[in-house]
């Protein structure tokens, strides 16, 4: 389980409005268009991507990577969700009856979530869980935050009725069987390292590696950029056993590749994620 803890990742921002009302009318990004509130992206929106996301992304678990949903339900009924709080979180999955899931959804279109503002203040205090709340309709999704909501749906403010509606029913939805969740791909997050100390320990010999290509690389002065590397979730133990061996030391070691030295982040994937990193990425733009 601390493996799983250590995905956990947090893009925080304080969200500002806690009223239902209009929306932001068509804004185009390269990768993405906002319409009415309503998000569109080039990816495939099929019955394969998920119909609810929920994130919970609290400042106080912050690591690279580790930006796992509490709660992804599909079409078909599938779930992925967090179960337990803490050391004791682990992600499980199962299936509900579709019908049930579609209905829900139907039921918070109707309620007005769809036209919710993008971001909701429910705290003057700092370093408070954001909700995020992803809904997809056919190829439209819709993205809603709430800053500071407790789980019991508190706030510091009359939150908006549908969102606290969508919260409470995705909290409640759970399969009545459930197993552990297994990822089928991981993503290796690398990032220069190259100040780093002591000896770097090469990338596993038996774990497809980067192209040779692949050298570190900078947004800007201040903000680094990673690599990410996406290989089977059967490789799991190779790169655990890398960071162990990394981290073991004192000062933690570096992993050379291509000749540069890196620090390694694992994250694990769940389907449809790559869809959801867009639309997520569109509506922070678009506020």
């Amino acid at each position: 389980m601390t493996i799983f803890l250590a995905y956990l990742f947090v893009v925080f921002g304080a969200p500002m409005r806690a009223v239902e009302g209009p929306v932001p009318t068509a804004v185009s990004h390269e990768r993405c268009r906002v319409d009415a509130g309503l998000i569109t992206v080039p990816k495939d929106a099929s019955n394969a991507a998920p119909m609810f996301v929920v994130f919970e992304r609290n400042p106080w678990l912050t690591s690279v990577g580790s930006d796992f949903p509490s709660v992804v339900v599909y079409e078909d009924g599938r779930m992925i969700f967090v179960q337990g709080e803490g050391l004791q979180a682990k992600p499980m999955t199962g299936k509900v009856d579709a019908k049930v899931a579609t209905t829900l959804r139907d039921q918070l279109v109707a309620g007005g979530f769809t036209k919710l503002e993008g971001e909701t203040n429910c705290s003057e205090a700092t370093d408070q869980v954001t909700v995020e709340i992803i809904l997809r309709t056919g190829a439209s999704w819709k993205m809603a935050s709430a800053y500071g909501l407790r789980k019991n749906g508190r706030c510091g403010v009359i939150p908006p009725k549908s969102f606290v509606d969508a919260y409470t029913a995705l909290q409640r939805l759970r399969p009545s069987d459930s197993k552990p969740f297994e990822p089928e791909e991981i993503q290796v997050q690398l990032w220069g390292f190259e100040y780093a100390k002591g000896r770097p320990l090469p990338w596993p010999s038996d774990v497809p590696a980067p192209p040779s290509t692949v050298v570190p690389e900078q947004y800007g002065p201040y903000a680094p950029k990673s690599y990410n590397h996406v290989i089977p979730a059967k490789y799991r133990p190779q790169v655990e056993k890398l960071i162990h061996a990394m981290d073991s030391a004192d000062p933690p070691r570096a992993m050379l590749l291509n000749g540069h030295k890196w620090t390694v982040v694992p994250r694990w994937l769940w389907p449809g994620y790559a869809v959801v990193e867009d639309v997520v990425r569109c509506a922070h733009r678009a506020q």
